[in-house]
Formats: structure tokens, sequence, C-alpha cells
């Protein structure tokens, strides 16, 4: 019984840390692709 509490805690948790990471990992594509884009419009100006 005990057991069956902590693993439905541990999974709450996991949850939790999967939807940050995933957050986290959109945001750091974003950066690259505007890192890309800036790079590009530099590359362009010149």
């Amino acid at each position: 019984m005990v057991n069956g509490v902590q693993d439905s805690h541990w999974l709450r948790e996991r949850a939790v840390v999967l939807r940050l990471t995933r957050r986290l990992h959109k945001a750091w594509i974003a950066l690259r692709i505007l890192d890309i884009g800036r790079a590009w419009s530099q590359r362009g100006n010149t």
C-alpha cells in the first residue's frame, strides 16, 4: 500500500520534470533559431 503511494508521487514528480525539460528544450530551440536568423541577417548585410 505504501509502495503504491510512493510510486504515484514519484510519477507525478517525474511528469513535472518532463514538462519543465520540454519547456526548456523548446526555449533552447527558439534561441538557436534566433541565433541562426541573426547570423543569416548579418551575413546578408555585409
